[in-house]
């Protein structure tokens, strides 16, 4: 019953947290640029939990991006895939006690997302965006990311801890 509720709780955290990203965080932008909670989310609780629980919820929150943001769907699923498979592959080399190792985690994951997401808005919308305007953009993401990595730090790696806990018996995250 336990391994339920925490996946349970943790899927309506994951749309709970898409609903504060869409409907607060996009609301109070600085100098026009939005954080992404959800790149400190999956790199939290990959860093803490592995490459397979950090892929697993990587795709869940870019699934659940992608149809909430209703644009081309499985951009967002990839990219967090990917993060929460990156993030995860060093699990085991990094502290995981150490809030340096996920602002680490933060700032590259923030660069890969943003730029694959240019790319594939260039490749696939024929959007032409400034070098200058992205290289700001990226530069006030990654601040505001890592700002928000500081203050979640602890509730997203105490998360992290609770899925470890029912990582070894539940066969999915195994």
């Amino acid at each position: 019953m336990r391994k339920f509720l925490v996946i349970f709780w943790t899927i309506i955290a994951f749309i709970v947290i898409v609903a504060v990203q869409k409907n607060v965080l996009e609301q109070i932008p600085l100098f026009g640029i939005c954080p992404n909670i959800g790149t400190v989310l999956v790199c939290a609780i990959a860093i803490i939990s592995g490459t397979q629980v950090g892929g697993v919820f990587g795709f869940f929150y870019g699934f659940i991006m992608d149809i909430s943001y209703g644009r081309t769907l499985g951009i967002n699923t990839l990219i967090f895939l990917l993060i929460g498979i990156v993030s995860g592959l060093l699990n085991n080399k990094m502290s995981k006690d150490s809030k340096i190792s996920l602002e680490v985690f933060v700032l590259a994951s923030t660069i890969v997302l943003e730029v694959v997401t240019a790319g594939f808005m260039t490749l696939f919308y024929d959007v032409d965006i400034p070098f200058l305007y992205f290289a700001r953009m990226i530069l006030i993401e990654i601040l505001y990311n890592l700002f928000l990595s500081f203050v979640f730090y602890r509730t997203f790696t105490a998360w992290g801890e609770q899925l470890n806990k029912i990582k070894k018996s539940y066969y999915v995250l195994n």
